[in-house]
C-alpha cells in the first residue's frame, strides 16, 4: 500500500467503522437529515415567476419597466406608434399587423388598430403642455390663422 498520511486513513476509516457498529444510528441520522432538508424545502423554498427575476435590478430595461408599471399600474396592453413617411403605406402596414396579431389568439385577446380620435376635434391642441405650443408658435411657419393668436 502507497505510504498515505495517518490521518486521511484515520478520517476514512472512522465513518466505516461507525456505519458498520451501529447501522441503525446510520439510519436514523440519514432519516433526521432527509426530514431537515424536507422542512428546509418547504419553508424556503419560493418559485420566481417573473421574468424580470432572469434581468439585473439595476439594468435600465427594468427600470424603465418599473417607472411605465407604476405610472400607469392597471395597463395590460402593448402601444405601438407607426410613424410613417407615407401615410398609405403606414396605414397598410398597421392593417397588416392587426390583422397578423388577432390571428394569434393565444397571445392576444384585443387588438385595436385604430383609435376613433373625432371626439377631440377643436380640442387637440389642448392636450399640449404650453412649452410645445410656444415651440409649435416659433417654428417655422407658426400657427396660421385662429391657432397662432391663440398660442
Amino acid at each position: 500500500m502507497p505510504s498515505e498520511p495517518r490521518w486521511t486513513r484515520r478520517l476514512l476509516v472512522a465513518p466505516v467503522r461507525a456505519v458498520t457498529a451501529v447501522p441503525w444510528a446510520a439510519v436514523w441520522l440519514a432519516v433526521a437529515l432527509a426530514g431537515a432538508a424536507l422542512w428546509v424545502t418547504a419553508t424556503r423554498l419560493e418559485f420566481e415567476t417573473s421574468r424580470n427575476a432572469l434581468m439585473a435590478a439595476h439594468s435600465r430595461s427594468v427600470q424603465v419597466y418599473r417607472q411605465l408599471k407604476s405610472a400607469f399600474p392597471n395597463l395590460d396592453a402593448f402601444i405601438v406608434v407607426v410613424a410613417a413617411s407615407h401615410p398609405e403605406r403606414g396605414k397598410r402596414f398597421v392593417d397588416a399587423l392587426a390583422a397578423r396579431l388577432a390571428a394569434d389568439e393565444r397571445h392576444f385577446g384585443e387588438i385595436v388598430a385604430r383609435f376613433d380620435t373625432s371626439s377631440l376635434e377643436g380640442k387637440k391642441l389642448l392636450l399640449l403642455s404650453p412649452e410645445k405650443l410656444g415651440g409649435l408658435a416659433a417654428a417655422p411657419g407658426g400657427f396660421p390663422g385662429a391657432a397662432g393668436r391663440l398660442a
